[in-house]
């Protein structure tokens, strides 16, 4: 099911950074919270000596471990990991780009379905300068 839901600037932003120290989704976090507070609202606040617990329904479910925070060394290696790829995957566009014979800032022009002048003759000029294309 997709909901949407509206949190407070702030309460947003704490929730994003719990989020990314965990490593899990904003989505997680909403669920496992949200099934937490309903479960907590089953439970009777106060019991009293003289009644007994009330029965349970079905099998109980697994109680809601929260996960250790992974280490900040860990995850400051990730995103240098990440940055490396990002940077691997541009020089090799770059790269591809270049044994094509593209310019890298001269991406060929798409026409509309009805082209005006201008766009056939910006679709001529770019073919004068890649003309192994």
């Amino acid at each position: 099911m997709a909901i949407n839901i509206r949190l407070s600037p702030t309460l947003e932003a704490l929730a994003r950074q719990y989020c990314e120290r965990v490593g899990i989704s904003l989505n997680s976090l909403v669920g496992v919270s949200l099934d937490a507070y309903l479960r907590q609202s089953e439970r009777p606040s106060v019991t009293s000596a003289s009644e007994p617990p009330a029965p349970a329904l079905g099998p109980s479910p697994a109680p809601v471990v929260p996960f250790a925070p992974p280490d900040p060394a860990l995850l400051q290696r990730h995103r240098d990991l990440k940055a490396e790829e990002q940077q691997r995957i541009q020089r090799f566009r770059e790269l591809k780009e270049a044994q094509q014979g593209l310019a890298p800032s001269d991406p060929k022009p798409v026409l509309p379905a009805n082209p005006t002048k201008a766009d056939r003759t910006r679709l001529a000029q770019w073919h004068q300068r890649n003309p192994s294309k």
